[in-house]
């Protein structure tokens, strides 16, 4: 008899789609704006970014917000992956 562990390894390694779009765009905002951030400072709901960190850091992504919207859309191969920033 198969152990149930042995058909549940496959979803061992899935890891939830937001995940993955925070690390790229805080890797895209690193390139572009030169300002590292956290993932736990990115927020994602419905397609819209949310930044939590200090004003001038805030104003720097949002001047070059179509810019990192780009590059992230590049990165997954679909423009309509992230639409907006706050």
């Amino acid at each position: 008899m198969k152990v149930l562990k042995n058909f549940l390894t496959r979803y061992t390694y899935l890891q939830a789609p937001d995940t993955i779009t925070k690390e790229v765009f805080v890797r895209v905002v690193e390139e572009v704006v030169e300002v590292s951030l956290n993932t736990k400072q990115v927020s994602i709901h419905k397609k819209v970014v949310r930044v939590n960190a200090p004003s001038p850091v805030k104003n720097e992504i949002r001047l070059n917000q179509t810019e990192i919207l780009q590059k992230v859309g590049e990165e997954f191969g679909n423009d309509d992956v992230l639409t907006a920033i706050f």
